[in-house]
């Protein structure tokens, strides 16, 4: 089935893709969203495949009425694991893929050392043109270099020092 899927949307007509497009990516036209969203979906029939698969993967790993322990209770397996990293958690308010209670949940699950930062808060809004990040910031260029100083500088600072964190940090 994906790889009909997949084959129907290569097989469109040339004057359809941009219907296709805006169901995909909304009215962002040009964006770096309809680019992905050609190139991944419209020119590679692997790559259509492959989401829709790692759809499928997804909703068995993280869906506990499916896959016993799935979810936060594999998540938590690991966060116990003897002698693991600091893990760093980025989170940003209001994100509908990561909504408050999961935020919570999570954050309940840490150990020492381990730290949420809150994407939403701080100067980093004013990097990013003030609006916080979205789920997919990966797909929005004003995101890419903020977010890579910000990993960068965490992950230096941690080196150099050693240490893991507080619980929750403004990024």
């Amino acid at each position: 089935l994906a790889r009909v899927a997949a084959l129907t949307l290569l097989a469109l007509p040339l004057w359809a893709r941009p219907w296709v497009l805006r169901l995909m990516v909304g009215p962002a036209a040009g964006s770096a969203r309809e680019e992905v969203a050609t190139a991944t979906f419209l020119d590679q029939p692997h790559h259509g495949m492959g989401v829709l698969l790692m759809l499928k993967s997804e909703l068995e790993r993280l869906n506990p009425a499916i896959t016993r322990d799935a979810g936060f209770g594999e998540l938590k397996a690991l966060l116990q694991a003897p002698n693991r990293p600091p893990v760093v958690g980025l989170y940003t308010h209001g994100d509908s893929w990561a909504p408050e209670a999961h935020f919570d949940r999570f954050r309940a699950l840490l150990g020492e050392g381990d730290e949420v930062m809150d994407l939403g808060s701080g100067d980093f809004v004013a990097r990013c043109g003030g609006k916080p990040p979205p789920h997919d910031f990966v797909m929005e260029d004003a995101y890419l270099g903020p977010m890579a100083e910000l990993v960068a500088k965490h992950v230096t600072s941690h080196l150099r020092d050693g240490s893991g964190g507080g619980n929750r940090k403004e990024a």
